[in-house]
C-alpha cells in the first residue's frame, strides 16, 4: 500500500512538472479535511475558496499570482472526474491518504 501511495505522489509531482496544477496547499488540505469528515463537495469547495480569496488568502501568494494571475479562478476552472473540480480531485489525491493515516492523541 505504501508503494502505491508513494507512486501516486511521484506521479502527481511529475504532472506538476509538465504544467501548473490547480493545487494550492492550504486550500487543498482544507478541502480534503472537509470531504474526509463527511462534508459535501460543495461545502468543501466553499471552505477552500474562502481560504483562497480571503484577506490573507493563498490567491495573493506571489507564486500563485505569477502562475495564475491576480484574482484567479484556478480552483474552479477545470471540471473533475470524481469531484466537481480538478482541484477537488487533486486535493483528495494528495491529502486524503495522509488524513486517513493521521492519528491525533489528546493527553
Amino acid at each position: 500500500a505504501a508503494r502505491a501511495l508513494l507512486a501516486d505522489v511521484v506521479a502527481l509531482h511529475r504532472e506538476g512538472l509538465c504544467a501548473p496544477l490547480p493545487l494550492a496547499t492550504q486550500c487543498a488540505a482544507s478541502y480534503a479535511n472537509s470531504r474526509g469528515g463527511g462534508g459535501s463537495p460543495e461545502a468543501a469547495l466553499s471552505d477552500a475558496l474562502r481560504q483562497w480569496t480571503g484577506a490573507i488568502g493563498e490567491q495573493a501568494d506571489a507564486a500563485h499570482v505569477r502562475v495564475w494571475g491576480p484574482r484567479s479562478d484556478a480552483l474552479t476552472a477545470e471540471r473533475g472526474e470524481g469531484e466537481p473540480t480538478r482541484f477537488g480531485d487533486l486535493a483528495l489525491r494528495l491529502w486524503a491518504p495522509l488524513l486517513r493515516a493521521e492519528a491525533v492523541d489528546f493527553p
